[in-house]
């Protein structure tokens, strides 16, 4: 209900007490304080500071969060720089649209300036202009991301909800904020895909006709931003689903042309989360796994055209050079030196992402390589080389590389097998200089 004052508020002041209490169990101790000592300085600079996004969406489903976004009724800029000298932390981004991002310890908290927006032609950055809180909300993506509650001034401990933003919410639907809302922002699309398999919500019926319709908009977005939010999918905690509903939705085909999601990529990815569990070269498994159906050079032109990082193309030329070895004749029954020889120097990741894609025998081999065979090593060490034979430089390492590939191979087995083995590779090599 609108007050004397314009205001929309959506709950009295006692729920909104008790929402605060919930908003400091899900936050945890750390990122409370944070926040009561930016609603503190807001309060003594007479701006209105309020808590919006996800993190009340998040709060209001009851879902724990290190991640807090805030809208001030003023410059965002300044106040973070001076909230993070406040608080220890540090500023790690800031943008010509007035927001900045802040580390405080293990929370990441990002202060937008509130606004209005306006977009020139679909998929262009918009023009905005510093405004009140509830335009800030109705410029937003999607109703349950449109809800603010105030730390501040005459809001403090109240919603604001101009979009209905709460019922949803309890309906677990994602509805878009006016028809025209994905020609504004064609991401916007990508985004509905993670929110709607990480919350489990639904698009409500308008919404899916909206994207229905202007789904070919997403190929006048930038590059890098499509990539961007190609990327925050493969971040999210199981992104087969998100990537999924794009699939269904007809939104991968727009991301490069004749991608799609083949139904045994989600247990591909299952078994990626199971042999890789730091998140940064767990992503380079689910690329290397989606791209698979591709060939090399779509394969290196997608991450070219989605302007991925260059680990990311590292990676894949490296899954190339291995599919390129795996293919040739033999190689099911290589010796294990010669799998060692082929796979030594690429990336793990990329033999991760072809263990888990080939069939037996090879994938054994792959697996071998991993748990076992990489690591194995000659007993002899260089310097007993070099004073045993008197090898140097080259020859020491070919020699190195002799030893190590009879010892998997089965070849040597005690330091006496290996000292004979040098003996005779010595032999053999003044043999070669006459």
């Amino acid at each position: 209900m609108d007050d004397a004052t314009g205001r929309k508020d959506c709950a009295p002041t006692a729920d909104g007490e008790a929402f605060l209490g919930r908003v400091r169990d899900l936050l945890g101790a750390s990122a409370s304080t944070t926040v009561d000592v930016a609603a503190e300085a807001a309060t003594a600079a007479g701006l209105g500071l309020y808590l919006v996004g996800g993190t009340v969406r998040d709060v209001l489903l009851g879902f724990p969060t290190k991640d807090v976004d805030l809208s001030l009724v003023g410059n965002a800029i300044s106040f973070g720089a001076a909230l993070a000298r406040t608080t220890g932390g540090r500023v790690t981004a800031s943008s010509r649209f007035g927001t900045v991002s802040l580390r405080i310890g293990d929370m990441l908290l990002d202060v937008v300036t509130a606004r209005s927006e306006r977009y020139a032609r679909p998929g262009a950055l918009p023009q905005i202009t510093p405004s009140g809180i509830d335009n800030d909300l109705l410029r937003r993506d999607f109703s349950v991301n449109a809800i603010a509650f105030g730390l501040s001034g005459v809001d403090r401990a109240r919603f604001r909800d101009p979009a209905g933003g709460i019922a949803d919410v309890d309906r677990r639907v994602l509805r878009a904020l006016h028809p025209a809302s994905f020609q504004d922002d064609p991401t916007r699309m990508l985004r509905a895909t993670r929110y709607s398999a990480r919350l489990g919500f639904s698009l409500d019926v308008e919404t899916t006709g909206w994207m229905a319709r202007d789904a070919g908009y997403l190929t006048q977005v930038s590059n890098a931003r499509r990539g961007g939010e190609f990327r925050r999918i493969l971040a999210e905690a199981e992104p087969e689903h998100a990537l999924a509903l794009a699939h269904a939705w007809g939104l991968l085909a727009l991301l490069h042309s004749g991608w799609s999601m083949p139904e045994a990529m989600g247990e591909l990815f299952a078994a990626a989360r199971s042999a890789e569990r730091d998140t940064l070269r767990l992503r380079e498994v689910y690329v290397c796994l989606l791209l698979s159906p591709l060939n090399p050079s779509q394969r290196i032109a997608f991450t070219l055209e989605l302007q991925l990082p260059p680990r990311f193309r590292r990676t894949l030329f490296d899954f190339n050079l291995i599919e390129a070895s795996m293919t040739q004749p033999g190689w099911a029954t290589a010796l294990p030196s010669k799998v060692v020889e082929t796979l030594t120097g690429r990336a793990p990741t990329a033999v991760t992402a072809w263990r888990l894609l080939a069939a037996e025998p090879v994938r054994s081999l792959l697996r071998e390589y991993e748990e076992r065979w990489h690591f194995v090593r000659p007993l002899l060490g260089a310097a007993e080389l070099e004073a045993a034979a008197g090898l140097r430089d080259r020859a020491l390492g070919q020699c190195l590389a002799a030893l190590r590939a009879a010892r998997l191979d089965g070849a040597v087995v005690t330091r006496d097998d290996e000292l004979a083995l040098v003996r005779r590779w010595t032999i053999a090599l003044q043999g070669q200089a006459k």
